[in-house]
């Protein structure tokens, strides 16, 4: 029996929690060959069982939403300069391991294939990478403006380590659902409470992995957050029996480099139904 508490109805799969390809299928290195926070990235990690996808959204230089995880980003005509000085066409091919090359995606293009792809409820999870106080409001519009042409605010977590940017979110649209990112948990939960104190309307905690060191820890995590009515999520988690922790332990999200390999834990370990029995039979007539 997985010891999972359902936050709410239709959020976890049959007990169990979601599993989020981490920037579609990550960065991993068991011979992936996609590119993370590509569209072939994204694609693949729902093939290989993923619930929804995470990844990381900031503005280029246009003021376009565009998936990229790092502050500094390489251009075609050589050089790395910051992703907030660079338009999108001058960004130089995302290459994978083995060799393929493809464009870095906007949030519109990856959006539209997430929504079509995604089977659950919550397609995926949107991090705003804040790395300009200057760009939060126009990077918050961007993707709000985006979710609402989409009709997309039910099927996404909007998360980031800037709780203004949440708040500014909050606020466009107050129905979407939030998560603060902690780097650092143990240390970062006391601010969290702080701030649910102040009635901010947060529904997710996102949890760094190698912070939560052991079973009783995350089991510790997972009923203080569910006890506030808070839904836990956990990244990066990619070894079998670490993730089998994470979902004994009761959390909500498990961010994964290897979706297939989550997949394969929770099948294994979900006892199969057993046999209906049979019907007694009837009592012969004299």
């Amino acid at each position: 029996m997985w010891g999972v508490t359902i936050i709410a109805a239709g959020l976890l799969v049959g007990g169990m929690p979601l599993i989020a390809g981490h920037r579609g299928t990550g960065t991993s290195d068991h011979g992936n060959p996609y590119p993370e926070n590509s569209i072939e990235s994204i694609a693949q990690a729902f093939a290989e069982g993923a619930d929804l996808v995470e990844v990381d959204v900031q503005l280029d230089a246009d003021g376009v939403a565009i998936l990229w995880h790092d502050k500094r980003v390489s251009v075609q005509a050589g050089g790395r300069y910051h992703v907030r000085d660079v338009a999108r066409d001058e960004l130089a091919p995302l290459v994978g391991s083995h060799g393929d090359s493809t464009t870095v995606p906007t949030f519109a293009d990856a959006l539209d294939l997430t929504l079509s792809l995604a089977s659950c409820r919550l397609a995926m999870d949107v991090e705003l990478k804040v790395y300009c106080e200057c760009d939060r409001a126009a990077l918050v519009r961007a993707v709000a403006d985006l979710l609402l042409e989409r009709d997309a605010t039910a099927r996404v977590i909007v998360t980031s380590s800037d709780f203004d940017a949440l708040r500014l979110i909050e606020s466009i649209l107050p129905c979407i659902e939030t998560g603060w990112i902690a780097p650092v948990p143990a240390l970062q939960w006391p601010e969290f409470r702080n701030r649910l104190s102040q009635r901010f309307p947060i529904e997710w905690f996102i949890a760094r992995r190698p912070w939560v060191a052991s079973a009783a820890v995350a089991r510790h995590f997972a009923r203080q957050a569910h006890s506030r009515g808070i839904r836990l999520g956990i990244w990066t988690v990619d070894e079998p029996q670490d993730i089998a922790v994470f979902a004994e332990a009761g959390y909500d999200l498990i961010i994964t480099n290897e979706p297939d390999v989550a997949r394969d834990v929770f099948e294994r370990r979900i006892p199969s139904p057993a046999p209906p029995s049979p019907a007694p039979s009837s009592p012969s007539a004299p």
